[in-house]
């Protein structure tokens, strides 16, 4: 349980992301597992319980990590996301304005053949 909390106040379940749901329910059948882990435990031999509770208390921590790494990936993803939009927005201004010479370029050309029959 207090790898549960451990990763919950590293922010990631508070950002109410979309893989914080996930995260939460993965955190509870982990920790549930390890409850289970420690029963079994208590009848083993002496040298194994303590390494799987070892085992157990590494992947906690594994899991500890996953929230604050999964919240700097979303941060990175936002500023992808806001690169990507400034970079749409700039395109269509260009498109607009290539759109705009184009038209002026025809009208040039219509003018310009005019110009040279008139001669």
């Amino acid at each position: 349980a207090a790898s549960e909390d451990g990763w919950r106040r590293g922010g990631a379940h508070e950002q109410g992301s979309s893989w914080a749901g996930a995260l939460d329910e993965c955190g509870r059948g982990f920790v549930e597992q390890v409850a289970a882990l420690v029963e079994a435990c208590n009848g083993a031999p002496p040298p194994l319980g303590p390494r799987v509770i070892g085992c157990a208390v590494r992947l906690a921590e594994a899991l500890g990590n996953t929230g604050p790494l999964l919240e700097a990936l979303d941060q990175e993803l936002s500023v992808v996301s806001q690169q990507v939009e400034r970079l749409e927005a700039l395109y269509s201004i260009s498109l607009e304005r290539v759109e705009e010479v184009a038209g002026k370029v025809a009208a040039l050309e219509a003018r310009l053949r005019e110009a040279a029959a008139a001669r």
